[in-house]
């Protein structure tokens, strides 16, 4: 194995293991950017949601809830006469 690293000139600066880390880094960077790039998109949207959305649902969801109270308060009125 000497004589073969001897009698070899190496006539390149990095050898085939730095090269293929450096390509290693480089996509692994690439990555990381990009998902901190959906992250930031991803987050920014679920925060700053539509306003006027929530409120209006919210609305119906109050709306129904109001219809279904007089149901619900003699179902109750009811099981509490049998006590």
């Amino acid at each position: 194995m000497l004589q073969a690293l001897s009698t070899c000139a190496i006539n390149h600066e990095t050898t085939g293991a730095a090269v293929v880390a450096w390509v290693f880094m480089g996509i692994f960077a690439v990555l990381i950017i990009g998902d901190a790039v959906a992250t930031a998109f991803a987050l920014s949207h679920a925060v700053t949601r539509d306003n006027e959305a929530l409120k209006k649902n919210a609305g119906l969801r109050v709306a129904a809830e109001l219809e279904s109270l007089p149901q619900a308060v003699s179902r109750r009125t009811s099981a509490q006469n049998r006590f």
